[in-house]
């Protein structure tokens, strides 16, 4: 697997994992969840990463690491934009779009990336951790 399939996978479990959230918590009427979206995103780096250990039978290297990290950042930072245009168009934002916006980069984005780094980085632990390059 590529770093380019890595994205994909990452993407789309990203993607499905927030909007069903997303869904939920409109159904619930539950308000918040950074702490969720945070989960939701290292459960998404954590399942795409075992997968690309499983199918390359090694961790990433560095230039991988590195493309990785700006790949899922840029991810994330699309779709909270995404879901922030579809929470204001809906008047699920009490906020307007540019402080949604400016609130999602600031806050939730620097977070996010922290955990990102932080993830990406400490990946060959995960991959040890389930002996996925020996099976």
């Amino acid at each position: 697997m590529t770093i380019k399939g890595f994205l994909i996978r990452f993407s789309i479990a990203y993607f499905t994992l927030v909007l069903i959230s997303v869904l939920m918590s409109l159904y619930l009427d539950i308000k918040g969840g950074i702490l969720l979206g945070t989960a939701i995103l290292f459960g998404a780096i954590y399942w795409a990463y075992l997968e690309f250990g499983k199918q390359n039978k090694r961790n990433f290297t560095k230039n991988e690491k590195f493309a990785a990290v700006v790949g899922i950042i840029v991810v994330d930072l699309s779709l909270q934009i995404a879901f922030s245009l579809v929470a204001v168009f809906l008047g699920e934002s009490t906020i307007g779009f540019i402080h949604q916006v400016v609130f999602g980069f600031l806050i939730v984005g620097s977070l996010h990336a922290l955990v990102i780094y932080y993830f990406v980085k400490s990946s060959d632990k995960i991959i040890a951790r389930h002996n996925v390059l020996s099976g």
